[in-house]
């Protein structure tokens, strides 16, 4: 099991890694079930080797961690009805 959450810490390192210096915001709802998304396609393609690696809850953890690492910044914003949006930016280059 350690190797899904390995795994699982990778991706979504990479995927910050994408966005950093970039200026970019990106939901974090869109951007876990982009992540769980790859994940999948790449134990399909026999890169990864546990399908636990795209649980949502794992993800959705690892990016919460480098949060608090202040590798990345979580904002969040209500709506008139209520909902909270989350979004993800990085500014470190």
């Amino acid at each position: 099991m350690a190797q899904a959450f390995l795994d699982s810490y990778l991706c979504v390192l990479l995927a910050i890694d994408q966005i950093c210096g970039k200026h970019i915001l990106v939901k974090r709802k869109n951007l876990v079930r982009e992540l769980h998304t790859a994940v999948k396609e790449l134990y399909s393609d026999k890169v990864i080797p546990h399908l636990h690696s795209c649980l949502d809850e794992i993800l959705s953890t690892s990016l919460s961690r480098f949060e608090q690492m202040q590798l990345v910044e979580v904002s969040s914003y209500g709506n008139e009805k209520g909902a909270m949006t989350s979004f993800v930016q990085c500014h470190v280059e």
